[in-house]
């Protein structure tokens, strides 16, 4: 039986002008037998997916009084109608969002992208999908009904569905580039998220660089790099030496060493344990918010 370690680090260059760009570590560990084939890097893709993709809704850790489904937001859409038995749910489209291409998003790719994700299983039970355009005093708005069929989900899996709906990153329609097999078949490089890749280098690193052309504004790190460390050890020792903020891993050992150290923090989040200093300001609802990443005095 075959361990395979796989350590990804945040690692943070300093920069008097700006927030300090980041440099970020994780650690999956994972057994391959013969039934199974391990992807050590997943936590590593999906840290890059939170930060340059966007769905129309996501899942966060508060709940919020009086939504219709708890624990989500809305993302890529900026209004909300569901029918009063929760199998029509109707959502208009955030204006001037445009991709990392400065191309405006449209409601074909929204349309395009939800029923990509149906066939890929990240969504399900949509029975179809339409569109329109509603006139306002600011320009025309544009809606995607998403009805739900019933069949055998329970009226809490309806009621949930926005929480579903946030596996589904909205890409350019009928964009055919993929990032490699370990990006995941079917996605786009080109997202609407706050950072956008610049760099990849396959088995090492992810560069990404914030997007200027988002709507969030903050002291966010305008540099941030995702690498892929090879020992779960390196991860910890660079903690330790401040050259990383963050650091994902699976690793028992290296947990354990991280929880008796007073200058670390082990927590949870984007579904693995993470350690980090305890002079980084650590945001995480359901996923890493890069966005936030920085350091306290």
């Amino acid at each position: 039986m075959a361990i395979c370690s796989l350590a990804l680090s945040v690692l943070f260059l300093r920069s008097p002008a700006q927030a300090e760009d980041f440099v970020v570590g994780f650690s999956h560990t994972t057994e391959e037998t013969e039934q199974s084939v391990a992807i050590p890097h997943n936590v590593f893709f999906r840290v890059a997916r939170a930060a340059t993709s966007e769905a129309l809704t996501s899942v966060v850790t508060s709940v919020k009084p009086g939504a219709p489904s708890s624990e989500f937001k809305l993302v890529l859409s900026d209004n909300l109608k569901v029918s009063s038995d929760y199998t029509r749910w109707s959502l208009r489209l955030r204006p001037q969002v445009t991709f990392h291409s400065l191309r405006k998003v449209t409601i074909n790719d929204v349309v395009d992208s939800l029923s990509d994700c149906q066939k890929r299983k990240l969504i399900s039970g949509i029975k179809s999908l339409e569109s329109d355009r509603e006139s306002t005093r600011y320009g025309d708005a544009f809606w995607v009904h998403i009805t739900l069929e019933k069949g055998s989900r329970s009226v809490e899996e309806i009621r949930n569905f926005p929480r579903e709906l946030s596996n589904c990153a909205i890409y350019p329609a009928n964009v055919a580039s993929l990032f490699g097999q370990e990006w995941g078949k079917g996605t786009s490089l080109v997202g609407t998220g706050p950072y956008r890749i610049v760099d990849f280098l396959k088995g090492s690193s992810i560069t990404l660089s914030k997007f200027q052309g988002h709507r969030r504004r903050g002291n966010a790190p305008e540099t941030v790099i995702l690498r892929q460390l090879k020992m779960a050890d390196q991860g910890l020792a660079a903690l330790r030496a401040g050259s990383i903020g963050a650091f994902f891993t699976e690793d028992s050992q290296i947990l354990r060493q991280a929880q008796e150290d007073e200058t670390l923090v082990v927590d949870r989040c984007s579904k693995s344990n993470v350690v980090f200093r305890r002079n980084v300001h650590f945001k995480c609802d359901n996923e890493l918010d890069i966005f936030e990443l920085r350091y306290v005095s």
